[in-house]
């Protein structure tokens, strides 16, 4: 194995599995680019027809974003060559459904190969993040009712808790006052790494025992939601700091944690963006599918152009919003 370098590089990499990119996508690499200070934002693409989409096309041309084709068969084949213990990676792969297990493993692939900040293409970046790069690896956590301790808890108690913990944030989520309630409550849920912003060096050993324990899982475990996800960096991390592997604060990459996102997509005048997000804050994960679950609407530009102005999520890309509408990007 290569000697591990002592600095992330500073290269944005976002991953994309389709033929059409979603305009929360194309916003997400637009403010990678113009806010992240990142030398280089990536968008690895393994549909080769993505690049007939115009909007793809704009971002090359208009915002110096990166296409890179990745082909998952070469990828998590030369992971098992550097790991043996890997060799399951690319049948596993084939034996996925969804887009987003696969791309789980996608992005650990690219990520031990290359390095770089991992970016879900529902992440949202606030600031530079230039400053998180002179370290070896980093994650975030976020506040949840569900960590692995109480999913393999046997106590009534733990469960009861965590009963009261949902219910709690399902009233918050969905009440005009529950942003400002909720700083005053966070601590009261449980914390656990989510997987949507990852920062490390190539061959960064934390990395490389995420995609040795995700080659390894049986069909019945991959496939169950977040599996192949968060629960995978949960197993790796324990939810704790582990060496050469930081994990930061929710406020850093998740301030408003899931279902307590709804507020980002409530249909009313939205605070200033500094007063609804701190400095400590350096992305916005958006949980885009809670608008799905919710009200059964995608972020499409349709959405976008309709709520304009009265979210706090068209607040956080209106910078973009115009060349994404002149692009067209999917109505």
């Amino acid at each position: 194995m290569s000697l591990v370098p002592v600095a992330i590089p500073s290269v944005a990499r976002l991953i994309w599995i389709g033929p059409t990119l979603w305009p929360i996508a194309w916003l997400a690499a637009a403010a990678a680019r113009d806010r992240g200070g990142f030398d280089r934002v990536v968008l690895h693409y393994t549909d080769t027809e993505l690049l007939d989409d115009p909007s793809v096309q704009a971002l090359a041309r208009d915002f110096a974003v990166e296409l890179v084709h990745e082909a998952p068969e070469p990828l998590l084949r030369g992971v098992a060559d550097e790991l043996p213990r890997a060799t399951g990676l690319w049948p596993l792969y084939q034996r996925l459904g969804p887009a987003a297990s696969r791309s789980n493993l996608i992005r650990l692939g690219v990520l031990l190969r290359d390095g770089g900040v991992y970016l879900d293409t529902d992440a949202i970046v606030l600031r530079n993040m230039k400053p998180l790069l002179a370290q070896q690896g980093f994650a975030g956590l976020e506040r949840i009712c569900l960590p692995a301790v109480v999913r393999d808890s046997r106590s009534p108690i733990r469960w009861a808790r965590a009963g009261a913990l949902l219910a709690l944030r399902d009233v918050m989520s969905r009440g005009a006052t529950g942003l400002k309630l909720w700083p005053k409550v966070e601590g009261a849920f449980d914390l656990a790494v989510n997987n949507a912003v990852i920062g490390a060096v190539p061959h960064h050993p934390l990395i490389a025992e995420a995609l040795i324990q995700a080659a390894e899982m049986d069909d019945r475990r991959a496939g169950q939601m977040y599996q192949l996800g968060p629960k995978l960096l949960e197993s790796v991390t324990g939810n704790r700091s582990v060496g050469p592997f930081k994990l930061y604060p929710p406020a850093a990459f998740y301030p408003l944690p899931p279902e307590m996102s709804w507020h980002l997509f409530r249909n009313a005048p939205p605070p200033p963006i500094g007063d609804a997000f701190g400095t400590d804050t350096w992305v916005v994960h958006l949980y885009d599918s809670v608008l799905r679950r919710r009200k059964g609407q995608s972020l499409d530009v349709d959405w976008l152009k309709a709520h304009r102005g009265r979210t706090l999520v068209t607040a956080l890309v209106d910078p973009w919003l115009d060349a994404l509408f002149a692009v067209g990007g999917v109505g």
